[in-house]
């Protein structure tokens, strides 16, 4: 018999039928964590360590990973001033071409 915590989409409406999302999400870290084995220095690792989080958070928010990453390297000094207007969930392409412009 199952537990009663296994069957929460019995009781709340909405509640989703699997965690594949999560699942997912968490397959990008391991595997990250994977390669950081073979960098040379602690300190790559822990720098490829913020552009995988960084990546992964652009992602989600369904934003175009490269346009952003460039678009804070052109803006570094900017970015240094205000970073929350830099944070990828503020980021759109519209902002980031009236910027460069």
């Amino acid at each position: 018999m199952p537990d009663q915590k296994d069957m929460a989409f019995t009781k709340y409406a909405g509640a989703p039928l699997d965690n594949n999302i999560q699942e997912q999400k968490l397959k990008l870290v391991i595997l990250h964590r994977k390669n950081t084995l073979f960098f040379k220095e602690p300190i790559g690792a822990a720098v490829a360590d913020v552009l995988m989080s960084l990546c992964a958070t652009a992602f989600s928010a369904k934003i175009n990973v490269h346009e952003y990453l460039v678009h804070i390297m052109r803006n570094a000094e900017e970015v240094k001033k205000h970073p929350e207007n830099f944070l990828p969930w503020n980021f759109s392409s519209k902002n980031a071409n009236a910027l460069e412009a």
